[in-house]
């Protein structure tokens, strides 16, 4: 017996479109399924390494990072270019806050000049400690960073000082694993104040400048 047809015989065409829209539906309960198996197993693989889908630093969470950063300093009114070798001990306060402890410390060669500047090296501790904000956005987290601390100048310099400041930092970080991270920053260490002149000395105003590679373990 011959199928029976609209006026049209468009027959085909409608079991054509109600298994599309099966097919769709099938599709789309599966990917539901699968968000929810993530937001209720956030320690679940999801990538190529295994880990989670990544999310900042969780609150009570530790996080401690290496940097490797090329990097200039002012200093003695010349601005010599440089190494920065440093380290970050993050501790987070909520989901997107962290406490921020950073040590680092750079090395800049120098020529003596007509103005009485010696030659060799410059080195260039600093310490600061504040805070750092995360955006999460998947596996690629952008941070800024706002921060207090000391920067001291030692080495061929014509006055050894040391003087506080503020730092300010952009940066993003790639979630390998949920634990692990890999990321690019720069930050500006702007030092205004010397420490050992009562009052502070304003002039003759230090900075660090550093843009590098960071890599990050979080426990």
């Amino acid at each position: 017996m011959r199928p029976p047809q609209n006026g049209c015989g468009l027959l085909p065409i409608v079991i054509t479109d109600q298994a599309v829209r099966s097919a769709a539906l099938r599709r789309l309960a599966a990917c539901a399924a699968a968000v929810a198996a993530a937001a209720t197993n956030p320690d679940a693989g999801a990538g190529p390494w295994g880990g989670a889908v990544a999310v900042a630093a969780g609150e009570e969470e530790w996080q401690v990072a290496a940097r490797l950063c090329f990097v200039k300093v002012n200093a003695d009114g010349r601005t010599p270019a440089g190494v920065l070798v440093g380290g970050d001990v993050l501790y987070g306060l909520s989901d997107a806050w962290a406490a921020r402890l950073s040590a680092g410390i750079s090395r800049h060669g120098v020529d003596a000049d007509k103005e009485g500047r010696p030659a060799g090296t410059v080195w260039a501790p600093s310490l600061v400690a504040g805070l750092t904000y995360t955006l999460d956005v998947l596996r690629l987290v952008p941070t800024f960073d706002v921060a207090i601390g000391v920067l001291w100048l030692r080495g061929d310099v014509r006055q050894p000082r040391a003087d506080i400041g503020v730092e300010v930092g952009l940066g993003a970080e790639y979630y390998l694993t949920r634990r692990w991270t890999v990321g690019i920053l720069t930050r500006y260490q702007f030092a205004p104040a010397e420490v050992a002149v009562v009052p502070p000395d304003f002039g003759r105003t230090p900075f660090l400048f550093s843009i590098g590679a960071r890599a990050a373990r979080i426990f």
